[in-house]
């Protein structure tokens, strides 16, 4: 099974954890915000801090258009080779 991490819990982030747990993958949501009221049966949602941890086991990345490419995870996450891409360019 695909381990899957979706950076960007907005409703497109949501949108793409959805559907990608649907399609039979493990998936884990994150951002950055604590406050975000999210609830997706089925999907481990992460948030505030975002430390090098969520990347254990993840086979790839996909990011939020409104989340900066620059951010620290992002930039361990592309040292580690783990495919990092963004939400427009899932196969919906």
């Amino acid at each position: 099974m695909e381990k899957v991490l979706v950076i960007g819990a907005a409703r497109s982030g949501i949108a793409a954890a959805k559907i990608l747990h649907e399609s039979g993958a493990q998936v884990i949501l994150s951002d950055s915000k604590e406050n975000l009221n999210v609830d997706l049966p089925g999907v481990e949602i992460k948030l505030g801090k975002q430390s090098e941890e969520l990347l254990r086991g993840v086979d790839k990345i996909i990011v939020s258009p409104a989340v900066p490419i620059k951010i620290p995870l992002l930039r361990t996450a592309a040292q580690k080779n783990i495919p990092i891409i963004s939400e427009v360019e899932l196969p919906f």
